[in-house]
């Protein structure tokens, strides 16, 4: 099946002109169909079987047939798992963080409302 460079870029999390390059380059192996262009979903998991992380402190780089791309933490989980998975994966960790930050702001409301009563009693 044939997907637009936007969904590509969507799915890698480049921008969609950072998509064009690389079918311009050869990196990626497209098909221009009018003004767009499109790139079979098989081509693009080759693609993604092909990168190579490399890891240095916090920042990933991979390299591509001798070319470097950066890419995003979440891309080791779009080639370990599926796109669909990894953006489950990515929305699962991000209800977490919002849960502890209910958590937090419930606590400090329990306490501004406590804290007038505390100082009633100092006096």
């Amino acid at each position: 099946m044939k997907i637009t460079t936007k969904e590509v870029s969507e799915r890698l999390g480049k921008s969609h002109r950072t998509i064009r390059y690389y079918c311009k380059e050869g990196i990626l192996k497209c098909e221009k169909i009018g003004r767009n262009l499109y790139i079979e979903e098989e081509v693009l998991d080759d693609f993604m079987s092909k990168i190579k992380f490399n890891v240095k402190g916090k920042k990933e780089r991979v390299r591509v047939e001798g070319k470097g791309i950066a890419y995003p933490p979440y891309i080791l989980l779009a080639q370990r798992n599926g796109y669909l998975e990894a953006q489950v994966d990515i929305f699962k960790s991000q209800i977490e963080e919002l849960k502890n930050k209910i958590i937090l702001l419930e606590e400090q409301l329990t306490y501004q409302k406590t804290s007038w009563i505390r100082k009633l009693f100092k006096r």
